[in-house]
């Protein structure tokens, strides 16, 4: 691959834009070259003109040290920005992204900007300048001050979401959850501690997620009835209940950061703490901490003995398990349902019966 640097004189080949910035040296520096380029452009204008370059914020007319930032997002970095613009008198502001997580933080930090402040989006004809006063009265206090935590778990740029699960769909599952769910939201990385209450209020989120209206509260319950009513395949039951609490650390960590948008110089904990690890360089996250299966699973192999006759060197036997429908031996109908229970780590009750995971 071809490297440039840079540079007025760089000679650049017959290559795409995207090739060009396939390299985040190269994005970098060229982002560094167009910042200094616009201020220079600027510098002789009438216009108040700022630009970020790295962690440094260049102006063509004012003193902007206080500016200077260690966000590592440019999302965060623009409602920085715009709070600054609104404590230095601002009466109208426009945020233009295309990015609907900036359009979240908007909301979230409206009470705290100008009251004619519009989001702009689009392009051409579709361009929109969107009132966020309007949206913000419309969805109401709870939910404006819960929408950051459900935007964030629901899906965003930073992180997962659920198959087969859109964001409307995800809207309207909240819409039928009582209140605590929409605090427990509300309250997502507001602090370096998850709360267990908290937890559990998303949890039962994620269960209406998955079956509206349904009463059940618990994943590990609801991926149980799915799968033994409707048979449905895994990747439409809802997430294991080790898999949800990963899934939901790491949603609180990016809403610890997304709340600190108003800070220059954010002071956050170690991400390894919160559903990530380290993989050389790279963060990646940490899809459970359960093993894939439980061991009646792992430890599992079919038998070789001859149809309705079992050794006594069985190898099924061996580990405790009875023969299944993998096994040639044949197992009966009482033996299959055994073993299908514990394919699924399905302990039975002996009292009532229920089973429960």
């Amino acid at each position: 691959m071809t490297s440039y640097h840079v540079a007025d004189n760089t000679p650049v080949g017959k290559v795409s834009l995207k090739q060009f910035l396939s390299s985040a040296k190269k994005t970098d520096e060229l982002t560094v070259y167009l910042s200094k380029k616009a201020l220079l452009h600027f510098k002789i204008k009438p216009n108040v003109f700022i630009v970020t370059s790295r962690q440094e914020v260049l102006s063509n007319s004012m003193d902007v040290q206080h500016l200077y930032s260690s966000q590592k997002e440019a999302d965060t970095r623009i409602i920085l920005h715009s709070l600054d613009v609104f404590r230095r008198g601002a009466t109208e502001l426009y945020i233009q992204s295309p990015d609907t997580d900036v359009f979240v933080f908007a909301i979230h930090r409206y009470h705290e900007l100008c009251r004619n402040t519009y989001f702009v989006t689009g392009v051409g004809n579709l361009k929109q300048d969107i009132p966020l006063g309007p949206t913000v009265n419309a969805l109401g206090a709870a939910k404006t001050e819960a929408l950051l935590g459900f935007h964030v778990f629901s899906g965003s740029d930073t992180t997962g979401r659920f198959t087969g699960k859109e964001k409307l769909t995800c809207w309207q599952a909240l819409g039928r959850c009582i209140m605590e769910v929409v605090s427990a939201f509300a309250v997502l990385g507001t602090s370096q501690v998850l709360g267990v209450d908290t937890e559990r209020a998303i949890e039962a989120f994620v269960c209406q997620l998955y079956e509206p209206g349904t009463a059940t509260v618990h994943v590990g319950d609801l991926r149980w009835k799915l799968f033994s009513k409707k048979q449905l395949e895994a990747q439409k039951l809802p997430p294991t209940r080790a898999a949800l609490h990963e899934a939901i650390i790491r949603a609180h960590y990016q809403a610890m950061m997304w709340y600190q948008d108003d800070m220059p110089h954010p002071q956050l904990p170690l991400a390894t703490r919160y559903g990530w690890k380290k993989e050389g360089d790279r963060s990646v996250p940490i899809p459970t901490k359960d093993p894939p299966a439980p061991d009646a699973v792992t430890h599992l192999i079919k038998c070789g003995c001859k149809k309705t006759s079992c050794r006594s060197h069985c190898s099924c036997r061996s580990q405790h398990l009875n023969c299944s429908e993998m096994c040639a031996c044949g197992a009966d109908e009482d033996l299959r349902g055994n073993i299908s229970q514990a394919l699924l780590g399905i302990e039975k009750d002996e009292e009532d019966g229920d089973p429960s995971i």
